[in-house]
């Protein structure tokens, strides 16, 4: 039973892993989009103003979709981000566990929590 929640734990960390790297992804090219459509609109004079608040509202209006885009892809990134976080922790969680049921188990090494997994006693240096 311990043995399925840890391979649990590291399956649903390693999904967390890829869903927030896609999501990076997704958030950087939705913000290249609307950045290189506002330099474009700015160079050939659409976008323009007195000031750069002027100029903002202006490009709101023009890049409605791009600007939603990127809202959107900030939110899917702020979600991959917390999955990421709530399966660190399920997997610091689980490790904590097998320490528990190690200290009632002789010989069995216990498990040190690093950033993305484990680590034994016998792998760390005194």
């Amino acid at each position: 039973m311990l043995e399925t929640e840890i391979r649990e734990a590291y399956e649903n960390l390693r999904r967390a892993l890829e869903e927030t790297l896609e999501a990076t992804i997704r958030h950087r090219r939705a913000k290249e989009a609307l950045e290189t459509a506002i330099a474009r609109g700015i160079t050939t004079g659409e976008v323009a103003g007195k000031n750069a608040e002027e100029r903002e509202a202006k490009a709101r209006s023009l890049y409605a979709e791009l600007f939603q885009a990127l809202l959107e892809a900030e939110e899917v990134l702020t979600r991959a981000k917390f999955r990421l976080e709530a399966a660190k922790a399920r997997v610091r969680e689980v490790e904590t566990l097998v320490n528990l049921v190690g200290l009632t188990l002789p010989g069995t090494p216990r498990v040190h929590s690093g950033q993305e997994g484990g680590q034994t006693e016998s792998e760390v240096e005194p």
